[in-house]
């Protein structure tokens, strides 16, 4: 080599180049398993919102029902079949207040349509709703068993226990207790 050439051999280059593979290969791995957290962590997140949602509302409508001789408890639950799930209420809450009687609904509807449908857990007051869960787990069987409404008789006899189970096997249980007047 003349003493005024410069620049970097062929071994040079094959080194910096397989250096540098390597660090690209490592972002690139770094870069996928970080897409796939934020997914899970995104799913995580919600069915956490759900939850609290869920657990928020739950405990002040069973705390805040009538005592009524026609429904125990002015709680009013029911058993779904699969062809009455989506048509039928799941709980009926009543209570009194100085404006009126306040009638709270839980029911499961399905919204959207094909591969974008989703079962959900809706509150309704009047014309007010709430999505309680989102991906509630779709009906199988002669009973729907997504999200059960029961009294928690073993923690006494105005405690109520609702589950819900989504499409991804997480169950979550929220009670409420019913006041004594």
């Amino acid at each position: 080599m003349k003493p005024n050439e410069s620049g970097f051999t062929l071994v040079e280059l094959m080194v910096a180049s397989f250096i540098t593979m390597i660090i690209m290969g490592a972002c690139a791995a770094s870069l996928i398993l970080m897409l796939r957290n934020v997914d899970a962590t995104q799913k995580r997140l919600s069915e956490s919102h759900d939850a609290q949602m869920t657990a928020a509302y739950f405990a002040n409508d069973v705390q805040s029902s009538d005592l009524q001789s026609a429904s125990p408890r002015g709680i009013q639950s029911a058993t779904l079949s699969c062809a009455t799930a989506e048509t039928t209420p799941l709980a009926t809450f009543t209570s009194t207040t100085d404006s009126g009687v306040i009638t709270t609904k839980y029911l499961l509807k399905t919204v959207g349509v094909g591969v974008n449908a989703e079962r959900q857990l809706q509150r309704t007051q009047g014309a007010e709703k709430q999505v309680l869960a989102h991906r509630v787990k779709p009906c199988t069987g002669a009973t729907d068993t997504a999200v059960t409404i029961t009294t928690a008789t073993a923690t006494g006899p105005n405690h109520y226990l609702l589950t819900v189970n989504d499409i991804d096997g997480l169950t979550y249980r929220v009670t409420g207790e019913k006041r004594v007047r």
